[in-house]
């Protein structure tokens, strides 16, 4: 039994460690919170087309490919940053590949983008739904305003959540923490 807790509590500890992760790439990484915006009016805008089951699953798919490369390009450029203060050109090497992946999967991105959503009938559709109230196009305005807040300053938050965060990975951050 208690072998079974044991691995429960380490079970739900991998997933606080990833909620934590995902939550630090969010408040610290500018190219997230754009990714995340970006997201968010996709589906948002994605309801006035008649996409198939399939059509959003690719979306959902390509959305996610998109924002796990920008992760896993943070959290490469984060181990080279913490290993080397000095220029070393494997390190650069390393950062560059993993930018370049962010790059192929954002590419491969704005594909799938035209080839779902470039359909001109639909896009004046659009424009037409809120050229009729001067309320939505008052609350688009609005959500493009908070939108930049966020993409913005949700970086200076990034002290308040680093400091809230008592776990201790070693490595020279820690060194220089004592």
């Amino acid at each position: 039994m208690k072998n079974n807790e044991r691995g429960l509590k380490g079970f739900v500890k991998s997933f606080q460690y990833a909620i934590t992760g995902i939550i630090s790439s969010i408040v610290s990484e500018r190219n997230i919170r754009i990714h995340l915006v970006v997201t968010l009016y996709i589906l948002y805008f994605s309801r006035f087309y008649s996409l198939s089951r399939a059509e959003y699953i690719l979306l959902i798919l390509t959305i996610c490919f998109v924002i796990a490369t920008e992760m896993l390009n943070t959290a490469i450029e984060t181990v080279v940053d913490l290993v080397t203060d000095a220029y070393a050109r494997l390190a650069k090497i390393a950062k560059d590949v993993a930018a370049g992946a962010v790059l192929v999967a954002a590419f491969s991105a704005v594909v799938v983008g035209v080839i779902l959503f470039f359909d001109i009938g639909i896009i004046q559709n659009i424009l037409l739904y809120f050229a009729a109230s001067w309320v939505r196009v008052v609350l688009l305005l609005l959500s493009v305003a908070v939108a930049i807040l966020f993409i913005v300053k949700a970086g200076r938050w990034a002290n308040k959540a680093e400091s809230s965060n008592n776990l201790n990975y070693g490595g020279k951050d820690a060194q220089n923490q004592k």
